[in-house]
C-alpha cells in the first residue's frame, strides 16, 4: 500500500519519510523517560543508563550511584526526552498534512504511550503534584545545546 501512496507523488513519498522520522524521535524519547523510571533497577545490576552518561557528560556526578539521589538530573534528562519529543511532533505534523492521517487521534495515542512509559515516575513520586509537574512538557535552559545537535541527527 505505501509504495503505490507513494506512486502518486513526491509529497507523499516525504511525508511517509517525516512520519517515520517523527516516530523515530518519539520513541527515543520514551526510551530517555523510561530511563528515568528504572535507574534504581539499571544500576543494581551495574548498568549505567541516559541518566547516569548525561550526568557525567554535565559534571553533575562523581559516582553513578549519585544519580539515584540527583533530582535535577532527572528533570534534566526527562527534559532531553521532551526536545526529541516536541522533535517527532513537529515532523510527524509535518507529515499529517499530506496523509489521510487524522493527526488528532494519532497524537492523542502517543500521549497515551507517554503516560504509560512515565507510570513508573507515579509510583516513586512522592506526591501527586510532583508527579503533573514531570509531565509537563519543557526544555530546560541548560540543554540548548542539546537541541541543535539533536535536530541535525
Amino acid at each position: 500500500m505505501m509504495e503505490h501512496l507513494c506512486e502518486k507523488n513526491e509529497k507523499t513519498y516525504k511525508s511517509f519519510q517525516f512520519l517515520r522520522r517523527g516516530f523515530d524521535y518519539i520513541f527515543k524519547s520514551f526510551n530517555y523517560y523510561d530511563d528515568v523510571g528504572d535507574l534504581d533497577a539499571d544500576l543494581a545490576v551495574g548498568i549505567w543508563n541516559s541518566v547516569v552518561y548525561l550526568g557525567r557528560e554535565m559534571g553533575l556526578l562523581e559516582k553513578p550511584e549519585d544519580a539515584i539521589r540527583n533530582e535535577k538530573l532527572k528533570k534534566l534528562t526527562i527534559s532531553l526526552g521532551d526536545i526529541h519529543y516536541l522533535i517527532g511532533r513537529y515532523y510527524i505534523s509535518y507529515a499529517c498534512e499530506y496523509l489521510p492521517v487524522n493527526e488528532g487521534s494519532l497524537f492523542a495515542s502517543i500521549a497515551v504511550l507517554r503516560f504509560f512509559t512515565a507510570r513508573k515516575w507515579f509510583l516513586k513520586s512522592p506526591s501527586l503534584s510532583k508527579f503533573v509537574a514531570l509531565l509537563k512538557i519543557r526544555v530546560s535552559d541548560e540543554l540548548q545545546p542539546y537541541v541543535t545537535y539533536i535536530k541535525n541527527i
